[in-house]
């Protein structure tokens, strides 16, 4: 007990328990709420805890296994310790806008990707110099806007084994393709996202930077 005690106390200083106004909350988190603060929604962390002890025996099972998880966050506040989490992991990422299609239409966005990579070895190697000064520049551009969208998952090969991201309210069109292809979601949501369609959700502080990094530190150690 003692031992849950002081996770519960590490989560409320991390401000794991903080929800969204009561007025927004999703009807879906209705029995993770352990009570409402003023207008605010107050978490029940210690279901967070068992939800943070399945997701994470998932994720152990997968990397055990060699499967990858796609890391993926537009969240401001949160997107670079996602991008660190996804690295640190030997993962894939999104770190920004999601790449529509990049499930659903996974052929066709690798082909863009190969294209990526195919420009910055012939950059490396001096291969465009043949070019005009006006193709180089054009081609530069073109790279600058493929490792924007895709530098985080040039070596994601096939379909992942999972998607984990933050906040699937925002990363809904995330959500929707992996759910169409049936691939797992883990996902860190606040009270005020749908989470009776995520395969693991984990309700707390999606907005939060100290939430987000106990919980992920929590999830892949």
């Amino acid at each position: 007990m003692t031992q849950q005690n002081d996770t519960v106390k590490d989560m409320f200083e991390a401000g794991v328990h903080y929800g969204t106004l009561r007025a927004s909350r999703n009807p879906s988190v209705k029995k993770y709420v352990y009570g409402t603060k003023g207008t605010v929604d107050i978490i029940n962390v210690e279901i967070t805890i068992q939800q943070i002890e399945k997701a994470k025996a998932f994720i152990t099972d997968l990397k055990a296994n060699g499967k990858v998880i796609l890391f993926a966050t537009s969240k401001s506040e949160v997107v670079d310790l996602v991008k660190d989490s996804a690295i640190r992991f030997n993962s894939p990422f999104i770190a920004g806008r999601w790449v529509g299609g990049l499930f659903t239409n996974f052929e066709i966005i690798r082909k863009r990707i190969n294209r990526m990579i195919d420009l910055v070895s012939m950059k490396e190697k001096g291969e465009l110099k043949k070019y005009t000064k006006k193709e180089q520049s054009l081609m530069d551009k073109e790279v600058e806007r493929l490792e924007k969208l895709f530098s985080g998952v040039k070596e994601l090969t096939s379909l992942p084994a999972a998607l984990l991201v933050v906040d699937p309210k925002k990363e809904f069109i995330a959500v929707e393709e992996a759910r169409m292809l049936g691939i797992p979601v883990i996902a860190i949501a606040n009270t005020d996202c749908k989470v009776s369609t995520i395969d693991f959700p984990i309700v707390a502080n999606d907005s939060s930077r100290s939430s987000v990094d106990y919980i992920l530190h929590q999830l892949l150690g």
